[in-house]
């Protein structure tokens, strides 16, 4: 279902045309400016969007209590998803992070991605499903819908008397008239801001040259970082009653805008989640914003992109990090901008060390050099 007629959104205001950075399985990346994902955002903006979209959820199946978002760039906008079906809507979102404390998984592929495995935790969800009237997936982009049919497949086989009507949500719908059809042979409806005809995007950005992202300067701890550890907040990837989770990470957003004490005059704010913990930086990110302050919101992300300064190229400038979550795993920050204050958003039981050297170098050289370290489940 085509949900224009109910929103404004428009191809130039959700979508931007990116290269990958050798990817031999899909060479182009479509790239959402109000995301806050690759490209720092206003976290009112983007939350507008993905509340958006929750609505025309809404519209489809307001009976649905079960919401599974992708892993990694829509688990945001499955959290917004799953707060517009109710305060007692379960969401689960499917993640590429070893869990040691979880012993059973669903896995399935996304097969076009730079990581093509991902997996959703199965404790308790048989008592998820049997509880909803409805599923929901929601996704930032379908283009084939192999990803939302890999894991049905999957779900059916796990659980054979499944029988729920399902919904696949997204921001942009470019199934072809093929793929479309595969989708509602299999019984989903599918729902999105923006449909756009099947397009040879990998065409228009052959022949751009790109470079990498550059790799970090690292640079150890300095006066003006600070730390703060929060109580825990759940874990998505294990499952939350989503209400719960979100205001749990509001308040601790409006906590910290009551209680900052600033070293210096503090104007602007620039907020980065951490790979798969992409809402609590929102969260946090619009308290300061409605406080008054000029805030920007994005995250690191697995995903290498070409870097490209010309024209109106999305990805201007990018930087290589480990990540924080797996040591010897890479992941990117792109488009930094400068800030009075940067307030890093993740939910790590344990910061680690290189990671933040690493994040810490970056910003330090943007001019960036008042951070504070946000952890959402333990020690920091």
């Amino acid at each position: 279902m085509n949900q224009n007629e109910v929103n404004s959104y428009r191809e130039q205001d959700i979508l931007r045309l990116a290269r990958r950075y050798q990817n031999t399985k899909r060479a182009y990346l479509l790239v959402n400016p109000l995301q806050a994902k690759h490209i720092p955002a206003s976290p009112s903006a983007a939350l507008t969007m993905m509340e958006t979209l929750g609505s025309c959820v809404r519209k489809i199946s307001p009976s649905s209590r079960l919401v599974i978002g992708f892993s990694e760039t829509a688990t945001a906008i499955g959290a917004a998803c799953a707060k517009a079906l109710g305060t007692n809507c379960f969401y689960l979102q499917t993640t590429r992070e070893p869990l040691p404390e979880v012993a059973d998984w669903i896995v399935f592929s996304e097969e076009h991605s730079h990581a093509t495995q991902q997996k959703l935790c199965s404790e308790h969800l048989a008592a998820r499903l049997a509880a909803s009237q409805g599923l929901v997936f929601v996704d930032d982009e379908l283009s084939t819908g192999k990803t939302v049919r890999n894991l049905v497949a999957r779900l059916r086989s796990a659980f054979p008397t499944l029988k729920l009507p399902m919904t696949a949500a997204s921001l942009i719908n470019r199934m072809d008239a093929v793929n479309a059809a595969q989708m509602a042979a299999e019984g989903i409806t599918t729902v999105s801001l923006l449909t756009l005809p099947a397009t040879d995007y990998a065409a228009q950005i052959k022949a751009m040259k790109v470079t990498a992202p550059r790799a970090a300067e690292p640079l150890s701890a300095q006066q003006k970082d600070s730390s703060l550890i929060g109580a825990a907040a759940g874990d998505p990837r294990r499952g939350v009653y989503i209400s719960d989770y979100m205001a749990k990470w509001q308040e601790r957003g409006a906590a910290l805008v009551r209680s900052y004490t600033p070293q210096q005059t503090v104007k602007s704010v620039l907020v980065l989640g951490t790979e798969e913990c992409m809402m609590p930086a929102l969260l946090v990110g619009a308290a300061w914003e409605q406080a008054g302050y000029t805030v920007r919101c994005h995250a690191t992300t697995r995903s290498p992109i070409g870097i490209y300064a010309e024209g109106d190229y999305p990805i201007k400038t990018g930087v290589e990090l480990p990540s924080f979550y797996e040591a010897g795993r890479k992941t990117y920050l792109y488009n930094i901008t400068l800030a009075d204050l940067v307030l890093v958003v993740s939910d790590v039981k344990t910061w680690r060390k290189e990671a933040q050297d690493a994040l810490r170098g970056t910003l330090v050289r943007q001019g960036c050099s008042s951070i504070i370290w946000m952890g959402g489940e333990g020690d920091v």
